[in-house]
C-alpha cells in the first residue's frame, strides 16, 4: 500500500484556477441614508444596517450563472484542490475549450452591462423615485464597475517543491486527501440525482442517464487516485450497456439504476462498494428475486464506514469480467437495514 503523493499523479494531472469577479451592485448602507446618526444605533459589533442596490439585480444574474457554469464544467471531470480544480491532463483540453467559450460570454454581456449601465441605474431610480438620493449618493462610475467584472482562467501543471524550499506537511495532506475528496463530490452529484431525477419514478427517459454518464466520466478520469474506483467504473458501463437501446428505462433496469444511487449518495458506502468489487474482481453480482428499492438511510453514525485507503491504482489492476452483470445492492445484516 502506497501513500497517495503528488510525484504519483503529477503527469496525470492540471491544476485549474478559476479567477471569476462578479459586482455585487451594492454599496454598504450607512446611517446618514436613513436619516440617522452614529448614537441613535447600537454599537456595529451588535447590528449590521445591511447594503443598498444600485441597480436591478436581475441584470447582474448572468455573470453569476456564467461563473456557476465554469465551475460546474471543472467539477464534472475534476474535483476541488487549493482553491482550484485537479483536472486529468486527458480531459484538460475539451475543458479549456469550454472555459474559453464561458470566458468569451462573460466579456460580451459585461460590454453590454457597461454600455447601458447608466440607463440602467436611471431604471432604477426611476423605479425608487423616493430613494433617489440614496441611490445616487452611492453610485460609482461604469470604469469601477467594469474593473470589478472579470473571467479568467489559469492551468498550471503542479510540482513537489524541491526540498530546500522548506518542509511542510500542508501541501502532502491536501493530495492525500484527494480520493476522498473524489468519493465526496460524486456522492453529492448521486444523491441529487437520486432525489431529483429517480426517487418516485414508474420510469425515467434516457435523459436521466445524463448525470450517471457525469459520474462515471468523473471517476474514469480520476481513477488513478484509488484502487476503489476503477471497478466502481466498470460496474457502471456494464450496467449501461444492458439498457434498452431507447424507449424509457423502467422496471428491473430502473431499479438496479436506483440501487446503485443509494449506494453512491453516501461516500462510505460508495468506498465499501468499491472495495467489495476489488475483492471479487470488479464484478458485481446480480441476486435473483430482490427487488432493489431505494434503502432507507439510517444516520450517519449508523454507516460501517471503512478505514481511509490511499492506495494509488498502480498497485492492482482488476482484471475485466467477460459477461456483464448489473450494477445491484446486496443485503447485508446492519443496524440500519439498508441494502447494500
Amino acid at each position: 500500500m502506497h501513500t497517495l503523493t503528488l510525484d504519483h499523479i503529477t503527469d496525470q494531472v492540471v491544476f485549474i484556477y478559476l479567477d471569476i469577479r462578479c459586482w455585487s451592485g451594492r454599496k454598504t448602507l450607512q446611517p446618514d441614508d436613513l436619516g440617522l446618526s452614529r448614537a441613535q444605533l447600537p454599537p456595529d459589533e451588535l447590528v449590521s444596517l445591511g447594503d443598498k442596490r444600485l441597480l436591478d439585480p436581475n441584470a447582474l444574474n448572468v455573470f453569476t450563472s456564467l461563473r456557476s457554469a465554469a465551475r460546474r464544467a471543472c467539477l464534472e471531470v475534476g474535483i476541488r484542490f487549493l482553491g482550484g480544480f485537479l483536472v486529468p491532463l486527458t480531459h484538460s483540453a475539451e475543458l479549456l475549450a469550454q472555459l474559453t467559450q464561458l470566458e468569451q460570454r462573460f466579456n460580451t454581456a459585461r460590454d453590454a452591462f457597461l454600455q447601458h449601465f447608466d440607463a440602467l441605474v436611471e431604471e432604477w431610480i426611476t423605479a425608487h423615485p423616493r430613494w433617489e438620493p440614496l441611490i445616487r449618493s452611492a453610485l460609482v462610475p461604469a470604469d469601477h464597475v467594469a474593473a470589478r467584472l472579470r473571467f479568467a482562467a489559469q492551468v498550471m501543471q503542479l510540482k513537489t517543491p524541491v526540498a530546500t524550499a522548506g518542509a511542510h506537511p500542508g501541501l502532502a495532506q491536501a493530495v492525500g486527501g484527494l480520493a476522498e475528496t473524489l468519493f465526496r463530490e460524486v456522492s453529492q452529484l448521486a444523491a441529487d440525482t437520486l432525489e431529483n431525477s429517480f426517487l418516485g419514478r414508474e420510469q425515467v427517459t434516457r435523459r436521466a442517464l445524463r448525470p450517471l454518464q457525469t459520474i462515471h466520466d468523473k471517476l474514469a478520469g480520476l481513477a488513478f487516485l484509488d484502487v476503489r474506483v476503477r471497478p466502481v467504473v466498470r460496474a457502471i458501463e456494464q450496467q449501461l450497456a444492458l439498457l434498452p437501446a431507447q424507449g424509457p428505462i423502467q422496471g428491473r433496469d430502473l431499479d438496479a439504476l436506483r440501487g446503485f444511487l443509494a449506494i453512491a449518495e453516501n461516500p462510505f458506502r460508495l468506498q465499501a462498494h468499491g472495495a467489495q468489487l476489488l475483492a471479487s474482481d470488479g464484478t458485481p453480482s446480480r441476486q435473483e428475486g430482490v427487488s432493489l428499492q431505494t434503502p432507507a438511510i439510517g444516520p450517519e453514525s449508523a454507516v460501517t464506514r471503512p478505514q481511509p485507503a490511499s492506495q494509488t491504482a498502480t498497485e492492482h489492476q482488476p482484471t475485466r469480467s467477460a459477461s456483464p452483470a448489473p450494477i445491484v445492492a446486496e443485503l447485508v445484516d446492519d443496524d440500519c437495514g439498508c441494502f447494500f
